[in-house]
């Protein structure tokens, strides 16, 4: 399984901005597994530099035209600033410089 083979790497970090974001998706009867495993992941809080960071990102990309959510921007700083690879099947949503993005389905 992917994710299992992410944590022996012990890369598994999610910004606190994914938990929204699960949450958001989430059907009846999963809050439970969900729970689980969402709590065995290193969940990582928003703070002052990653707010910058993720203002910054944006603040680029709106000069070039380019519009992207508030909340991916934070996930994408988050990575940026635990200088960690972004496990995504989003790539497209994460357009920023210097952020390296894996796709989540890949073998």
């Amino acid at each position: 399984m992917l994710l299992e083979r992410w944590s022996a790497a012990g890369l598994l970090a999610i910004s606190a901005l994914t938990h929204l974001e699960v949450y958001h998706g989430m059907k009846l009867g999963e809050e439970e597994a969900t729970n689980d495993f969402l709590d065995g992941l290193i969940s990582v809080p928003v703070d002052v530099p990653i707010a910058r960071c993720a203002g910054r990102m944006l603040g680029e990309l709106r000069s070039r035209g380019v519009s992207i959510g508030i909340a991916d921007a934070i996930i994408a700083a988050t990575a940026l600033e635990l200088a960690v690879p972004l496990l995504t099947n989003n790539v497209s949503h994460y357009p920023f410089t210097g952020l390296n993005t894996i796709r989540g389905l890949e073998g």
